[in-house]
């Protein structure tokens, strides 16, 4: 049996609330296909709003957090960053455990996002073993 959660992925944070409310994305393992300066993945997890990661100008770079878990995702809620959010545009979620990112389930495509802005993509209740969440 599986958990049922919601994320909140920001490009400066990540929440992924288990139905007791927890932070699940916590206890993930995060990774990401570069670091700009000292823009760690993990900035994606800590929670402050003035801190966020950053990969240096790449072809198809990526951002991911492993859950360690079998998570259904319900919905992604994405938070763009208050600067520089078009950087986001054209991003696409992935759902999924396979190591060609590419391979794992499309949940959605950010088309637009205007600058600290919040919006919610649907998931329908993706699930995979060990679940993956990549932002690309």
């Amino acid at each position: 049996m599986s958990d049922s959660v919601t994320v909140l992925l920001a490009f400066y944070g990540l929440r992924l609330w288990r139905m007791d409310k927890k932070n699940a994305a916590l206890w993930g393992k995060t990774g990401q296909s570069s670091i700009y300066l000292h823009s760690i993945p993990e900035f994606a997890l800590d929670g402050l709003l003035n801190s966020w990661t950053h990969t240096n100008t790449e072809t198809d770079p990526w951002w991911r957090v492993d859950l360690l878990k079998v998570y259904r995702v319900n919905r992604v809620n994405i938070t763009n960053r208050p600067t520089y959010g078009w950087r986001i545009n054209g991003a696409v979620i992935r759902v999924g455990n396979f190591l060609d990112i590419y391979s794992n389930t499309v949940c959605a495509t950010i088309s637009t996002l205007a600058d600290a802005a919040t919006d919610t993509f649907s998931c329908g209740g993706m699930e995979h073993p060990c679940t993956t969440l990549y932002l690309l």
